[in-house]
């Protein structure tokens, strides 16, 4: 039990350490893909730590593991996945009219919904705080339905050029 408590202790540590740099990020910077992309970087650099931390410390039980993959990781993983999509969404978003622009960004809801409507199982098991399945969603060497949804929400490649 010390062990997990001390590993909680590093990890949120780094989450307030990450968020703290976050939120200089949004302070400095007034260009909304500036702003993106120094947040993803920021966001990416913590969960490398993490996951290296992770790697080399074990979890004392399941439970354990299942808290950090249900409840830790996605509240950072989350961000990241918001600043990837505001990234690519504003990068190709369309400097012409602003039907154009509505167009555009209505085509982008639709893709988010479609996404959530493809993954309403599992959207509705974590945000309803279901635990039955805890142990095939959020344990190492499982079902990765964690890591598919995150790939597809995310797309967490982006334009590897830098913003000016």
């Amino acid at each position: 039990m010390d062990n997990f408590i001390y590993m909680l202790t590093k990890i949120y540590a780094e989450k307030q350490s990450f968020e703290a740099e976050l939120k200089q990020i949004d302070e400095e910077e007034d260009k909304i893909l500036k702003k993106a992309e120094r947040s993803i970087y920021c966001i990416s650099d913590s969960l490398k730590r993490l996951k290296e931390y992770i790697r080399g410390n074990k979890f004392v039980n399941q439970n354990d593991e299942i808290l950090f993959f249900k409840e830790i990781k996605p509240s950072i993983y989350s961000k990241l996945i918001y600043f990837v999509k505001i990234f690519n969404i504003e990068s190709k978003r369309p400097n012409g009219s602003d039907k154009s622009q509505k167009k555009y960004l209505l085509s982008e809801l639709n893709k988010l919904e479609l996404f959530f409507s493809e993954n309403l199982e599992f959207y509705q098991y974590y945000r309803n705080n279901m635990t039955y399945l805890d142990d095939k969603y959020f344990v190492r060497g499982k079902l990765n339905v964690q890591r598919r949804i995150y790939k597809e929400l995310g797309k967490v490649r982006f334009a590897q050029k830098k913003i000016q």
